[in-house]
């Protein structure tokens, strides 16, 4: 069964969860101002530019390198910066990929920590709004695409993801298919049934590749990106 959309100007069912940066209450009543729907009592947007927060783990890829830091693309306004004594006895190349957490945020930049380099494999992005549907309820989500699939995958809050194993473009079709349909009911059931298949599930998406394959974004897109806070919230 499909959700409800709600666009903007539309108001949100009494007792809704909701990001004052996506809603405005105006005479007793909340109104949206982006498209979304409600899932478990919370309005979310469909698409949202990601604002980053301290503790979260991102995906990005090194684009630039100094003696005492490296600098990570993070498809996001912001700038990611890991200090080289960060990585103790390793370096990292130009075109690495990492995941890190976000220890701090000074300005428009992510000071990170806690680096995993991701050697080989796939990445690919996809919107941060569709993040926790991919990843699922307690991870149940991620966890049965990697079962299916026999693959290693960590996706970031960012909304790049990295995937290593022996099914990739498997796991990448399903994740696609997440994206497209994050609005649906019983997308467990299609996202299992496609994978034990092989088939599509029960739509027929089209084919898509990866936005990235192991390669750096392009900088001006990345500047080019404009902040939206996406984290706090209230109710309706």
């Amino acid at each position: 069964m499909e959700k409800k959309v709600y666009l903007p100007g539309d108001e949100l069912p009494k007792g809704t969860r909701y990001n004052p940066a996506i809603a405005r209450r105006e005479g007793g009543k909340v109104y949206t101002t982006v498209v979304g729907t409600v899932e478990k009592g919370t309005f979310v947007p469909y698409e949202m530019a990601y604002v980053p927060q301290g503790g979260e783990t991102i995906i990005g890829v090194i684009y630039d390198k100094k003696p005492s830091a490296y600098f990570v693309d993070t498809a996001t306004a912001y700038n990611g910066l890991l200090l080289s004594r960060e990585l103790r006895s390793t370096s990292l190349d130009v075109g690495d990929v990492i995941s890190a957490k976000i220890s701090r945020i000074e300005g428009t930049d992510f000071i990170l920590s806690y680096p995993r380099v991701l050697r080989g494999g796939k990445i690919l992005r996809v919107p941060s709004s569709k993040v926790p549907r991919i990843i699922g309820k307690g991870a149940s989500m991620v966890n049965l695409i990697k079962e299916l699939t026999n693959t290693e995958i960590f996706v970031g809050a960012n909304g790049y993801i990295w995937i290593k194993g022996e099914n990739v473009d498997k796991a990448i079709k399903a994740i696609h298919y997440i994206v497209r349909r994050a609005h649906l009911h019983g997308l467990t059931d299609d996202i299992k049934a496609m994978l034990e298949s092989g088939k599509k599930g029960k739509a027929k998406p089209k084919r898509e590749k990866p936005s990235l394959e192991g390669q750096a974004p392009s900088r001006k897109a990345q500047k080019a990106r404009r902040e939206q806070p996406n984290e706090g919230g209230e109710t309706a």
